[in-house]
């Protein structure tokens, strides 16, 4: 069982810059159990890879007229890479920035009265946009819009110039990039998975305010009052397809569950006295429900073998005799202990006068005493689900964790530290016990 976290977002509501989803926590264990919080970072980092076309406008000469170059408008694609950093204001609007290197190629003619030119120009360079990032997220999905401008630098351009009649060859074009001012619109998927990556898929536009005036081009050894005017390189827009990951740290916060137990179904019939054990001793009498006793033999504690029993039950315990393992430093139970808890579920199961049970985790105090109870917590939850899959209702059982705070013996020794790392069990409501 993990966190699911319910939202609901709308992209209009971003690019207002107010968010129209909601977050919520579904309060209902059963549907959508909620077994992780976490605390996470406000700062989220990722990678970009995106693909799409881009255009870019008609040129004309310095008085608005076509010139040499005008023709049809300069299409192509481009490849851009970036870096992205997100501060979260909350769980669903943040700021963002962003380092994108981009590559544009586009191409096109233009005609005159006695040759067809085909140009084609390449495009190298920087983005730095900010931008309002918003949305909300629908269990392992999210949804978000991305609304910002930022500067864009030209940092390499070529040209390169076909024909397709007899003329004099001519030098290649020299140009010069400058500086745009594009706007970015686009909306973000994404896949989070149960830790703090993120998978997300990103629709971009971006569109230029307008061009750089320090963009031309020139014809090196070569004027004529027809060539004057300038191409602009900077590409008119651009729509991208992204994908990439990102991180957002976070650590697990601990956990306790507490679970109100449903009021009490009306009295049903007296039941026939059952004995599980076939020991002579009926189960609502019998401490080891499940562990038959021996005749002639000392009885612990009624019903129970001489050795005491590996699960006995007590007005306000429940006594487990072997150890309950777990792999070193985690909340996963071991498969040895596995037998250990069937047994214990089955004595719930029959045990139905024990109607609350508090599963209690400790540990030794080696190592951070914040860890140490985060994974006194989640130890405790773990065997707390482990009951619920074997059948114990989940109304009966609750858990707590207390770290290295009610040691047994002492930490200084391997057994001291090994008594020390246990679960407990509490009975806090037995029938047909007085408190």
């Amino acid at each position: 069982m993990r966190t699911r976290t319910l939202a609901f977002a709308l992209l209009t509501g971003l690019l207002i810059g107010v968010p129209t989803g909601a977050s919520a926590q579904w309060d209902d264990p059963g549907a959508f159990p909620d077994t992780t919080s976490r605390e996470q970072s406000r700062m989220q980092w990722g990678g970009r890879i995106g693909f799409g076309s881009a255009q870019a406008g008609r040129a004309t000469d310095e008085f608005g007229d076509p010139s040499l170059l005008f023709g049809t408008a300069y299409t192509g694609n481009g490849l851009r890479f970036s870096g992205v950093g997100r501060y979260h204001f909350s769980d669903n609007i943040a700021l963002r920035f962003e380092l994108g290197f981009m590559r544009s190629h586009t191409s096109g003619f233009a005609d005159t009265d006695t040759y067809r030119r085909d140009l084609t120009f390449d495009l190298w360079s920087l983005d730095v946009p900010v931008a309002l990032d918003a949305g909300a997220r629908v269990g392992p999905l999210s949804i978000r819009g991305i609304a910002g401008i930022g500067p864009r630098f030209g940092v390499s351009a070529s040209a390169r110039e076909e024909r397709t009649a007899a003329v004099p060859p001519e030098p290649a074009l020299e140009i010069r990039t400058g500086l745009a001012l594009p706007l970015h619109l686009g909306a973000e998927f994404a896949v989070h998975t149960n830790g703090n990556l993120s998978i997300p898929i990103e629709f971009r536009y971006m569109r230029n305010f307008g061009y750089p005036d320090k963009t031309e081009d020139r014809f090196d050894d070569y004027t004529s009052e027809e060539d004057r005017g300038r191409f602009l390189v900077e590409n008119d827009w651009h729509f991208l397809v992204q994908v990439g990951v990102d991180v957002r740290p976070g650590a697990r916060e601990p956990r306790s569950t507490f679970v109100e137990p449903p009021p009490p179904p009306p009295p049903p019939p007296p039941p026939a006295q059952p004995d599980q054990d076939g020991d002579g001793i009926f189960d609502a009498l019998d401490a080891c429900p499940l562990e038959p006793s021996q005749a002639g033999q000392p009885m612990p504690a009624p019903g129970c073998p001489a050795s005491g029993g590996i699960v006995q039950l007590s007005c306000d315990r429940v006594w487990v005799s072997v150890p309950i393992e777990f792999e070193s430093g985690l909340d996963t139970i071991k498969p040895e202990s596995y037998p250990i808890l069937y047994l214990l579920a089955d004595t719930l199961q029959i045990a139905q006068n024990v109607t609350l049970l508090s599963i209690e985790g400790h540990t030794d105090d080696v190592g951070d005493a914040d860890e140490n109870q985060w994974l006194s917590e989640w130890r405790a939850y773990s065997v707390l689900e482990f009951l619920i899959e074997a059948g114990v209702e989940e109304s009966r059982l609750q858990s707590f964790g207390y770290g290295e705070e009610y040691p047994l013996e002492s930490n200084d020794t391997s057994e001291g530290r090994a008594a020390n790392r246990r679960v407990e069990f509490h009975i806090l409501e037995n029938q047909t016990c007085d408190f």
